[in-house]
């Protein structure tokens, strides 16, 4: 658009009455939230010299609200850096004047899971929570529904029809994806040591079959090795490496959750090249793939898993309502040393 874009151009390109820009320019009645939020995308997107004002006025009817979110341990790089990024979206919202409230459980347990949700539960009308999957988890859903609290599951679903959405990346492809690299990285025998952070975690479950259903597949001569179970700590996946290490000729690790930083410690003193595979994503892990100690990182992107998140906290604010559940499938983000 050449000429300097006027309050009948938002008008016309919104679809909106002239009157209905002037309402929300001068401030004269209130205006729907959701008409705003069009208005201000439309002026936005033109140019339109009006658009502080009219992203001000949504501001002013926004709702308040506050959002929880239950992580995992504070001491894993992930979640403080999607604690990080969670906190700021919901600060920029426009739809609603929303506060975060993060609580990291101390340790992977069911009980201090459920306690989370709970304390959470006290301020929040909203819960995004990372948790296992398990009858007591959909107990207490269960129960903070029934007080008007609504629970979206990051990452990892829960098969409870009381978990109101889903946020992360497809597991069963993930693991597929992880038994492609492994099949075409990884030599032709020895053994692949496959560790998960908890099988209470429903995704952790989809990713190993996925894995196994790959390499079932795939003509090869490797040994896949039970499942050994991190509890999400970097030190337990060390020390489970460093046995097995010991005791075995393993050519490949797949790491599903909490605990390749401690992969990496183990390995960096391995004689023998081993093709390692994670899950997690973040800066030190990128430096391990410049570095070549690990090979490839399938993981969930944050940015789209936080962005997904909060709008869906929003939506359920702005309606007041469940409606039906909503499952936002991202595409998993494949790292690898050439292009971190």
């Amino acid at each position: 658009m050449s000429k300097r874009p006027t309050m009948q151009d938002v008008a016309d390109i919104a679809g909106v009455s002239l009157s209905t820009v002037d309402r929300i320019l001068n401030r004269r009645t209130n205006v729907r939230s959701s008409t705003l939020q069009h208005v201000l995308e439309t002026a936005e997107r033109i140019g339109f010299y009006g658009s502080p004002v009219i992203r001000d006025r949504l501001s002013e009817q926004a709702p308040s609200c506050t959002f929880g979110f239950l992580l995992n341990p504070i001491q894993r790089t992930l979640y403080r850096e999607f604690a990080e990024r969670l906190v700021q979206r919901t600060l920029d919202a426009s739809c609603v004047q929303g506060t975060p409230k993060v609580l990291h459980i101390e340790r992977l347990s069911e009980e201090m899971m459920i306690n989370g949700l709970y304390r959470l539960a006290e301020y929040c009308q909203v819960i995004a929570a990372v948790v296992f999957d398990t009858p007591a988890i959909h107990a207490a859903l269960r129960d903070l529904t029934s007080q008007g609290c609504a629970v979206i599951a990051m990452f990892t679903d829960v098969t409870s029809p009381e978990c109101i959405a889903f946020v992360g990346a497809d597991p069963t492809k993930m693991g597929r994806g992880a038994g492609w690299i492994m099949h075409a990285l990884s030599p032709d025998h020895g053994q692949v040591l496959v560790l998960s952070g908890s099988p209470q975690y429903s995704a952790h479950r989809a990713y190993i079959a996925g894995f196994h259903s790959y390499m079932s597949e795939a003509p090869h001569s490797r040994r896949i090795s039970p499942v050994q179970y991190t509890a999400e700590n970097d030190s337990q996946a060390e020390s489970l490496v460093r046995a097995a290490i010991a005791q075995q000729q393993v050519t490949g690790i797949v790491m599903v959750g909490g605990g390749l930083e401690g992969v990496i410690r183990a390995v960096q003193e391995s004689v023998t090249p081993l093709t390692v595979i994670g899950t997690e994503s973040s800066q030190s892990i990128d430096r391990a793939l410049v570095a070549h100690e690990v090979d490839a990182v399938i993981s969930h992107p944050l940015a789209e898993v936080v962005e997904h998140t909060v709008s869906l906290m929003e939506d359920f604010i702005l309606s007041g309502r469940r409606g039906e559940r909503k499952n936002c499938f991202v595409k998993a983000e494949i790292r690898i040393s050439e292009i971190v």
